[in-house]
Parts: C-alpha cells; sequence; structure tokens
C-alpha cells in the first residue's frame, strides 16, 4: 500500500504535535489514522530519517509500528 508524500509529512506533523504531550497520546488517534500512519511509516519513510526524530519517541514509534504490522 502506498500512500501520497504529502501524507507522510502530515502524518510527521501529527506525531510532533501529539509528541508535545507524552507519546501516549499517538494512541488517542481513531483507527483509520493509525492503519494510515503505521503502514506509511512501515512501507515510505526511510530508518534514516527517522534517526532525526527525537530519541526517547523514536522507540515508541519503531514499536507501535512494528506492532501494527505483526498484527
Amino acid at each position: 500500500m502506498q500512500f501520497p508524500a504529502q501524507n507522510v509529512q502530515l502524518f510527521a506533523t501529527h506525531i510532533y504535535a501529539v509528541n508535545q504531550p507524552a507519546p501516549e497520546a499517538l494512541f488517542l488517534c481513531d483507527h483509520h489514522f493509525q492503519q494510515t500512519f503505521y503502514m506509511t511509516l512501515y512501507n515510505i519513510c526511510p530508518l534514516q530519517s527517522l534517526v532525526l526524530w527525537d530519541s526517547y519517541f523514536l522507540p515508541n514509534i519503531l514499536q507501535a509500528a512494528q506492532c501494527f504490522v505483526q498484527t
């Protein structure tokens, strides 16, 4: 499944936004958003670009993505 590049930017912007209160806020997103974000992260976003992310938040994103693709 592929998603437009602008969606990746939108997802990343949203993740930065929910990262302000707490990483757990990510899981308050609706189910459709979770699916599209994790699939986009898994299929499109190069992992090397993720090193720019908060070192505390990055493991939460990767763990969440792994949990999604395993289900």
